[in-house]
């Protein structure tokens, strides 16, 4: 009752919820539960929310501020990784398979999207990739985006005006 819901995320498959709560001069606090309202997760983040993605098989949830991310076990809310970037996080998902997680960075103006970013962090070998877009590229509020794997270390990310096919090595 001492805090307020700040976003609620619902995975595909109906299966999970994850609420990020604030309280001021607190860290956000992100609660997983079951479709059942089992409690799975609590997670302390000591950022604003922005967003928060559940994998597909409900085990991971992937928080977002606007400079920083996490990925978090649902088992028992511990960290697997982290990153802050220096340019605005716009979307972040952790993909179990690969264990790396796909994130795109770059300044937003109404629709418009400039010095755009595509990072690979691979959590386990702890290596990165980018890759920086010339390409005009704009999202909109109403359409989410949405990260599909293709095969190992392949990706399509759609949402924006353009789908991106991404391909990683590690």
């Amino acid at each position: 009752s001492s805090r307020a819901i700040r976003t609620v995320k619902v995975s595909d498959n109906g299966q999970f919820i994850a609420i990020a709560t604030y309280s001021p001069g607190t860290d956000a606090v992100v609660v997983i539960i079951d479709r059942f309202g089992n409690d799975l997760a609590e997670i302390n983040f000591d950022q604003n929310v922005e967003d928060m993605v559940i994998s597909k098989d409900g085990s991971y949830v992937t928080i977002r501020s606007n400079g920083r991310m996490g990925v978090y076990s649902v088992r028992d809310g511990e960290r697997n990784g982290s990153a802050s970037f220096r340019s605005t996080l716009l979307y972040a998902e952790y993909v179990p398979e690969d264990q790396t997680v796909i994130a795109l960075t770059g300044s937003r103006s109404g629709s418009s999207l400039t010095d755009v970013e595509i990072h690979a962090i691979n959590v386990a070998a702890r290596a990165i990739q980018r890759q920086s877009f010339s390409t005009a590229l704009s999202m909109t509020d109403l359409i989410p985006l949405k990260l599909s794997r293709k095969g190992t270390y392949r990706y399509s990310l759609s949402g924006l005006n353009k789908t991106l096919e991404l391909s990683v090595s590690f």
